[in-house]
């Protein structure tokens, strides 16, 4: 699944935290329904759709969860040194009655 998932479309983006721009140390990508997008640190995402791969993990997560997701933001972080600080996503586009903290990670 590891291999699957590191072929994704991968990108650094310049990004825009506390008035200060720059590239994340992290890769990142998107998947998701067509019809939504993602902002986040100056930043907006559009979702590449679902593949074969993504879609199966999102089922058995809905199914654990009880809850149905719009989309999933993934990180890829190439070595120990490229890392992010514990934060909440609070954008207004979350639903925020779920806990958005989660993080899932491969082995």
């Amino acid at each position: 699944m590891f291999t699957k998932l590191s072929k994704c479309p991968f990108k650094q983006p310049i990004i825009k935290v506390l008035g200060k721009s720059y590239r994340p140390l992290r890769k990142s990508c998107i998947y998701g329904d067509i019809d939504i997008e993602y902002e986040y640190s100056g930043h907006c995402e559009l979702p590449v759709p679902w593949n074969r791969t993504l879609s199966k993990i999102k089922s058995d997560v809905e199914k654990k969860t009880g809850f149905e997701y719009n989309f999933v933001l993934l990180n890829f972080y190439e070595s120990g040194q490229a890392k992010i600080g514990a934060h909440k996503d609070d954008r207004p586009s979350l639903d925020q009655s779920v806990d958005n903290t989660q993080l899932w990670s491969l082995p």
